[in-house]
């Protein structure tokens, strides 16, 4: 039940079983994102005002959000925006009834070299990587984006493995998932299923 106006990055770095509940994280200047890296969870909590909402990277306990809203906003032009990022995440990660957008609130700032990147973002592992990712039931906004969700560099190893099931798609130009295309990740490391468009509940193309 905590209201915290400061990144909690410098605060509580990667820190194993720290766990926000019913906790508003809101920094009073834009910031580059609101907690990284592994190890954490949290359930219902507000995650704004910071280009990326949060990192997840896994960890030696499973990464748990539940029921969480997550908004971002550019601090420069220059700025990436995702929802959630993951970087070279390894271990368990479960994303579940959130409400994530990587749309940035006042809008996005053009003429830099940044821009809208996705709403879940898996990138950047390696070979060595154990990584079991599942995006369950949530409510995901791609606008702006290319992609709404990018499990990427399963190609890498068959020990990432991606799952996207009961989702609601906010209908945008943005592709709902994507597989990459350096170390695209095979299509048998992916379950997809019973994802929907939000406007109409019509059905997700599958990969």
């Amino acid at each position: 039940g905590c209201k915290l106006d400061n990144p909690t990055t410098s605060l509580l770095p990667a820190k194993v079983g720290i766990f926000f509940d019913y906790c508003t994280l809101h920094p009073t200047t834009i910031g580059d994102e609101n907690m990284r890296f592994q190890s954490w969870g949290a359930n219902r909590t507000q995650f704004m005002n910071c280009s990326d909402g949060a990192k997840i990277n896994g960890g030696t306990v499973a990464q748990v959000l539940t029921e969480c809203y997550i908004r971002v906003e550019m601090k420069t032009n220059n700025d990436h925006t995702d929802g959630l990022q993951s970087q070279g995440a390894a271990g368990s990660i479960l994303i579940n009834r959130c409400n994530i957008s990587c749309n940035p609130l006042g809008g996005v700032l053009t003429g830099g070299s940044g821009g809208v990147d996705a709403a879940l973002l898996f990138a950047d592992n390696s070979s060595s990587n154990t990584l079991f990712a599942e995006v369950r039931d949530c409510l995901l906004d791609g606008t702006n984006s290319a992609e709404t969700i990018r499990f990427y560099e399963g190609g890498l190893t068959p020990n990432i493995t991606y799952k996207a099931t009961g989702n609601r798609f906010v209908r945008s130009a943005s592709t709902p998932i994507s597989r990459g295309s350096a170390n695209t990740t095979p299509i048998g490391q992916i379950e997809v299923f019973n994802n929907v468009w939000d406007d109409d509940g019509s059905p997700i193309p599958g990969l």
